[in-house]
């Protein structure tokens, strides 16, 4: 390719856009129009109940925390008393 052809293709390529901007606004009209565009309403009963629910699931793992620990101290006691 010649120096003269090659330079001109650098220079029409660097005229383009290639940055996101076009492309997220078309996303953005187009998902809007789908989705009515309207905010979620969070429900009050869905983030009671998943409240509620995480803090059980932060109990339960607590006390599994703590068998472990448990666990691996006996384990830990059984192989000291094995080596003495």
């Amino acid at each position: 390719m010649r120096p003269s052809s090659w330079h001109a293709l650098q220079r029409n390529a660097m005229r383009c856009d290639f940055s996101w901007y076009k492309p997220v606004q078309a996303y953005l009209k187009l998902y809007g129009a789908l989705t009515d565009a309207r905010p979620a309403q969070p429900r009050v009963d869905v983030v009671a109940a998943a409240s509620t629910q995480r803090r059980s699931n932060a109990g339960a793992q607590a006390a599994n925390a703590q068998a472990g620990w448990a666990n691996r101290a006996a384990a830990s006691q059984e192989t000291v008393a094995r080596c003495a």
